[in-house]
């Protein structure tokens, strides 16, 4: 048999295994998590910049009396990017390990997981709460507060400055439909406002580390399956003609 009929007769097999469906699965679980992953670092990105004393004292300047107007406007839009993304992503991975493992040991470990890591989680229920505000009532009111801290010499400069994005709490409260996995964290705030920061990024390293758990599990649950892909694809790589293998 020659290299020809041996690379059709491995690309078959490959095809054909199960190995590749778990590759697969490895795969659209990255790809699932991306979306989010860019959402959370514009996001995240933005709440820095702001913050900046260099950029937030430009927001107030009377020359420029749109700034404050686009910035909330553009952290609105954001925020709705990382809420509808993070809820996509929930449903997305429930079906794909739902698919894959609904009859094998790993969806009771899944389960586990899920119940230990979020249920009853202030953070999470507060997140998913928002998103159903966001996409079936209204934006969520973003808003601006600056503080300053007097320093040593009671002088007050930017540098002693503090220039936070936040939620109109009151607005929220005017929404009917807070359940019981959102209502702690929303109670928990004492005053009209909540810091964008209190929540995006603790939601975003939660399921991070859920996410990293889950994917580096089903690698160990697969690896026998996913040593023998990686071999046969070595061979299938030997067997290309040079141009292809160069990429050419």
């Amino acid at each position: 048999m020659n290299d020809q009929n041996d690379l059709q007769t491995l690309m078959k097999e490959v095809n054909n295994s199960s190995a590749l469906k778990v590759y697969r699965r490895l795969v659209d679980l990255k790809s699932n998590f991306y979306c989010l992953g860019i959402n959370h670092l514009e996001l995240s990105k933005f709440i820095t910049h702001v913050r900046n004393n260099e950029v937030w004292p430009n927001l107030l300047n009377p020359k420029y009396p749109r700034g404050i107007e686009i910035t909330l406007n553009e952290t609105a839009r954001l925020l709705q990017n990382y809420l509808a993304s993070a809820s996509a992503l929930v449903d997305q991975t429930r079906a794909l390990i739902d698919s894959g493992y609904k009859s094998h040991s790993f969806h009771e470990e899944y389960e586990n997981q899920i119940k230990n890591r979020f249920v009853g989680n202030p953070i999470i229920g507060f997140v998913e709460d928002l998103r159903n505000y966001s996409l079936h009532y209204s934006l969520p009111v973003t808003g601006a507060n600056l503080t300053f801290n007097q320093n040593e010499s009671d002088k007050i400069s930017a540098s002693t400055a503090d220039f936070i994005l936040v939620l109109d709490r009151p607005s929220l409260l005017l929404w009917s439909n807070w359940s019981t996995k959102g209502k702690p964290f929303l109670n928990k705030i004492t005053g009209n406002q909540i810091e964008l920061s209190s929540f995006v990024d603790p939601y975003f390293n939660q399921v991070n580390e859920f996410h990293q758990w889950m994917f580096f599990r089903i690698q160990e649950i697969h690896s026998k399956e996913l040593s023998w892909l990686e071999e046969k694809d070595q061979r299938i790589r030997s067997l290309m003609p040079n141009k292809v293998q160069k990429g050419m």
